[in-house]
């Protein structure tokens, strides 16, 4: 029997299974489709060729699994209490306070932002999800001077106090309600009222009165809140989205989410 031209056939099918796969080492652009890129399978030709298949790439950050869980308790903090919104209200706005790194202040405002679009979107549904710790709209006393206090000593220009009864307004659809507070909060204490309540969209820009969340879309927003709270299902693809948005308009906040974030997402 004539061997030869097995052995032909059996080189050439050797070398028609070698296939490596490239893929860019930058996160992959915002597509129309909403649909994941995925990387080209470039097969090798055989060895008689004289060339070889290109080493496969480095996975791009954000590709791998996202498997960090929720913190609850004491390990909600820094940028984590304006990611996981819920329990104490106050909870971002007191650690944005606290917080001395500009970028990641930064990116906290843009968290709370998504959580004002969000309300903005649930109040056009007629769904208002109402407001938190009510009781400290009581706090607020709108007068003529700013630094006036009880006589239990508490302050009654507090801005989150009086955002949060501007906030009452607004749901009530009392609007002088609401201008008033809304003007105290950003006149005595813009400081505490910089971003708006848990529910809320008004806030102040200095001494300024100011609605947040509008310029978000709804996409936009929610890839914001599943990047940041490591979604294990849409996380990865809305970290990768918010990379690429942010290089446009922040890129030190999108290399602290490449860099910092993502990996810490893939890490238990």
């Amino acid at each position: 029997m004539d061997y030869l031209p097995l052995l032909i056939v059996a080189a050439m099918s050797l070398g028609c299974d070698r296939t490596a796969s490239s893929s860019s080492s930058a996160p992959r652009p915002i597509v129309d489709t909403g649909a994941r890129a995925t990387a080209s399978s470039v097969s090798a030709r055989p060895e008689a060729s004289g060339t070889r298949a290109p080493p496969q790439a480095e996975p791009s950050k954000g590709s791998g699994k996202f498997v960090r869980e929720r913190p609850f308790g004491d390990d909600v903090k820094g940028v984590d209490a304006c990611a996981y919104i819920g329990g104490m209200g106050f909870a971002c706005l007191d650690a944005l306070l606290a917080e001395t790194d500009p970028i990641k202040k930064r990116y906290m405002r843009r968290l709370s932002d998504a959580d004002a679009h969000d309300s903005i979107a649930s109040e056009k549904k007629g769904e208002p999800g109402g407001v938190p710790h009510a009781e400290f709209a009581l706090n607020c006393v709108e007068s003529a001077a700013c630094g006036k206090k009880s006589k239990e000593g508490n302050p009654e220009d507090d801005g989150y106090f009086c955002l949060t009864k501007a906030e009452i307004g607004r749901t009530e659809k009392d609007a002088a309600k609401m201008r008033k507070a809304h003007a105290f909060a950003c006149k005595c204490g813009g400081d505490r009222a910089s971003i708006p309540v848990m529910g809320g969209y008004l806030a102040c820009d200095g001494t300024k009165p100011v609605e947040r969340g509008h310029e978000l879309s709804d996409e936009e927003a929610t890839e914001i809140r599943d990047c940041a709270t490591c979604d294990p299902d849409k996380g990865p693809i809305a970290c990768e989205r918010e990379i690429a948005r942010l290089k446009q308009t922040d890129a030190d906040v999108a290399s602290y989410l490449q860099n910092t974030h993502v990996p810490r997402c893939q890490a238990k």
